[in-house]
């Protein structure tokens, strides 16, 4: 993940991610087949989009040997269960354009969308990310 950082617009800093992860608005899904060993996490925040409740996707990681086998797939449909139940009207996350695997995942397994607000939506085809979004309603 911070190789896709370092290669964006917006480069890598440790200690900005490390506020980031133990901010008080941050929320996880953490998956551990042993305890204490994180195999994958979902970090995700309730927020307010242009007037929108929304559940926003910062980020999820899921450990090497257990990608491609449905763990990223489960853990976004157990967000979109939590985002029903306190009724967010969207799912939206950010994407590096360079992360295919990831786009595909998204756009074509999950169902998500360029949303309104991604820069491309509007013409600007020069940002390295683009924002997706999944009605929840």
């Amino acid at each position: 993940m911070q190789k896709l950082y370092e290669d964006s617009t917006w480069g890598f800093d440790l200690a900005k991610k490390r506020v980031e992860l133990f901010e008080d608005a941050a929320r996880y899904i953490i998956v551990e087949r042993t305890p204490g060993q994180v195999d994958a996490f979902l970090h995700f925040r309730f927020v307010e989009d242009e007037g929108d409740a929304v559940v926003y996707v910062y980020e999820i990681q899921v450990g090497p040997g257990l990608q491609r086998q449905g763990l990223g797939k489960r853990l976004m449909q157990l967000l979109q269960l939590i985002g029903r139940k306190y009724r967010m009207k969207l799912i939206l996350l950010t994407v590096f354009k360079t992360n295919v695997a990831a786009m595909t995942f998204y756009t074509e397994t999950m169902g998500f969308d360029i949303d309104d607000t991604s820069p491309s939506a509007h013409g600007d085809m020069s940002e390295s990310y683009e924002i997706l979004s999944k009605s929840l309603v």
